[in-house]
């Protein structure tokens, strides 16, 4: 039998612009999600984020572009462009993250 992993998907949202994905991802992949950007990215949070029972939202900035990030029980965890801007950002992210899902240490993670 094979283990389940964490699979990034990039989509369009409801704004219109693009969306990355990790729709089986536990809440508690969100964190270690923010480590990922700040490290890979120079990611910086825009204040904290605000939690509530089946979701979390909050917004980072990359450079200069402000993006939409964290977890709810239907999308999973997730990074979501806000302007034209943020869509590269969003493509370059799922480029880089994609394959460091395949990784085992974060199977504990997958939302079964």
């Amino acid at each position: 039998m094979s283990k389940k992993r964490l699979l990034g998907k990039i989509g369009k949202a409801k704004n219109g612009y693009l969306s990355y994905d990790i729709e089986n991802a536990k809440s508690s992949f969100f964190p270690v999600f923010c480590q990922l950007l700040e490290t890979q990215f120079d990611a910086k949070p825009v204040g904290p984020p605000t939690s509530y029972v089946s979701e979390i939202l909050g917004d980072v900035k990359i450079g200069e572009v402000v993006l939409g990030w964290g977890w709810d029980n239907w999308s999973g965890v997730y990074l979501m462009a806000l302007t034209p801007e943020g869509d590269n950002i969003v493509q370059e992210v799922a480029g880089v993250i994609d394959p460091k899902l395949k990784k085992e240490r974060f199977e504990c993670h997958v939302h079964m």
